[in-house]
């Protein structure tokens, strides 16, 4: 988009801006610098610097993203480990 461009250009900070939705519904991530399509569920992570479709978490122990809803997500894999008796 043009106004990312100026802020590029002039060196400034993405910090506290928004991101911008475009004429065809796509929507311009302005902290990593990508179109995401149309009718998308990413978000941004702010602690591993990327979009994640169906982002729920930062998780601090496994150091990475949980994302993911029901059983379509992680609850398979949290179901397991309980059923485990861990």
């Amino acid at each position: 988009p043009p106004s990312v461009k100026t802020w590029l250009q002039l060196a400034e900070s993405s910090k506290g801006r928004k991101n911008i939705t475009g004429d065809d519904g796509r929507v311009y991530c302005v902290r990593c610098h990508v179109w995401r399509p149309r009718d998308s569920r990413a978000h941004h992570c702010a602690t591993c610097q990327r979009c994640v479709v169906d982002f729920d978490h930062h998780c601090g122990v496994f150091g990475r993203c949980i994302a993911g809803s029901g059983f379509r997500g992680n609850m398979k894999w949290f179901v397991t480990v309980i059923a485990c008796g861990y």
